[in-house]
């Protein structure tokens, strides 16, 4: 995990705080808050991505200068979010959008949505809400900022996709005594 959240680090700044903001999100849903080593393994996994993406800002930082951080590490991270110069929209824009970006997988989303919230009590309860929690921490992050652009959303796909496919093959799956 730690080495995959340091990828993303390098491919994009704010990688590393979805995959943070989705396992907190996670693990706070789970009767395992409390549990100290699951909060190591968060923090461990967390510096384990920092040294990956040391490996190669580092020497980047040394290469190009200061400037160079100050682009990378503030402008086109942090400033991006908080005060864009570009793709600035309005908070609502991916309620409109992604389902239009999606089409035509968009016009299983209310499936996908009353399959999850059927599932919050059943036998896949917690692969269920962890997944919902994923597509929730993506989307709620990506509409607070300024800047929106639909690529934003491409980091929740899996678990809506996940979710999506749990609904469909749910509603045709046979109940437990054979009959349909």
């Amino acid at each position: 995990t730690g080495l995959l959240a340091g990828l993303a680090l390098l491919t994009k700044g704010v990688g590393v705080l979805l995959v943070l903001l989705v396992a907190i999100a996670g693990l706070l849903s789970t009767a395992r808050r409390r549990d100290g080593r699951a909060w190591a393994w968060i923090g461990g996994s967390l510096a384990i991505a920092v040294a990956v993406a040391l490996c190669w800002y580092l020497p980047a930082l040394y290469a190009a200068g200061s400037g160079y951080g100050r682009e990378i590490g503030l402008r086109q991270t942090v400033t991006r979010l908080t005060d864009p110069w570009s793709h600035e929209r309005w908070v609502g824009y991916f309620l409109v959008n992604f389902p239009l970006d999606t089409l035509p997988w968009s016009l299983f989303l209310p499936a996908a949505i009353v399959g999850a919230v059927a599932s919050w009590s059943g036998p896949n309860a917690r692969t269920v809400r962890f997944l919902s929690l994923w597509c929730l921490v993506v989307f709620v992050f990506f509409s607070a900022s300024a800047s929106k652009r639909h690529i934003y959303l491409l980091p929740l796909c899996p678990a809506w996709a996940l979710l999506t496919a749990g609904a469909l093959v749910g509603a045709e799956t046979p109940a437990p005594d054979g009959s349909s």
